[in-house]
């Protein structure tokens, strides 16, 4: 089951952050709750004017020589647990599906890479017409500096021919898109990246037990009190 949790606001204290970051989800099932914390949003917007190409696309192929696809952000929170990427299969019809991952440097955009998400697997001919996200996540949390400047990679292994992400004129204003070494300033990679919060449901009986003992421990601080 998924819910929208707009009236968390004070989780953990983080969200007295930048506009981008003003997004939550909530992901419940018998055993635990899961917040996805949504950091860096470069949202798609309803109409946007597309600057890289007719299409918006970004190429990414694993040829050394192509331009590589470098998106800046700012994160606000210390740690980061995946990137979210609209992807389309750049080379529809070729037979082949796509192992993509996305590589995270700090410094620059050739800066050192302080972490590598586990490869995804995009299937021949994805054309992806809804824009869905394709989630990417990294082995463990990352742990960052929050208001420095990072940057990510998408990137596709050898034996791919290539894919495309999805890149056009956006409102964020933490990054920018860099096409090989050149910004393209107005221009980002529609991205989201963020963070998950796990908590167990208890059993009602220890959810019971834990109520009473909260309960006990008030009673007796207000005796003590008023002694």
């Amino acid at each position: 089951m998924k819910r929208s949790l707009y009236p968390i606001v004070s989780l953990a204290g983080l969200w007295l952050l930048p506009l981008q970051s003003q997004v939550y989800d909530t992901y419940v099932t018998e055993t635990n709750v899961t917040y996805v914390l949504y950091d860096q949003v470069a949202p798609f917007p309803g109409h946007p004017e597309l600057v890289l190409g007719a299409d918006g696309l970004c190429s990414v192929k694993p040829d050394s020589s192509a331009p590589k696809c470098t998106q800046s952000f700012t994160p606000a929170m210390p740690i980061i647990s995946f990137i979210d990427l609209i992807i389309v299969d750049d080379w529809a019809g070729d037979g082949q599906d796509s192992t993509v991952y996305v590589v995270l440097r700090s410094e620059s955009i050739d800066g050192p890479i302080i972490a590598s998400t586990d490869p995804v697997t995009i299937p021949n001919g994805y054309q992806n017409f809804n824009n869905e996200w394709t989630r990417f996540m990294f082995p463990s949390r990352v742990r960052i500096q929050p208001f420095q400047t990072y940057y990510f990679q998408p990137a596709v292994q050898p034996t791919s021919l290539g894919i495309s992400v999805k890149a056009a004129l956006s409102q964020y204003t933490a990054g920018v898109l860099y096409y090989g070494t050149t910004p393209r300033l107005g221009v980002d990679i529609y991205f989201r990246e963020g963070c998950f919060d796990v908590y167990a449901i208890p059993e009602p009986s220890a959810a019971a037990l834990a109520l009473c003992g909260v309960f006990v421990l008030g009673w007796a601080m207000i005796r003590r009190c008023a002694g």
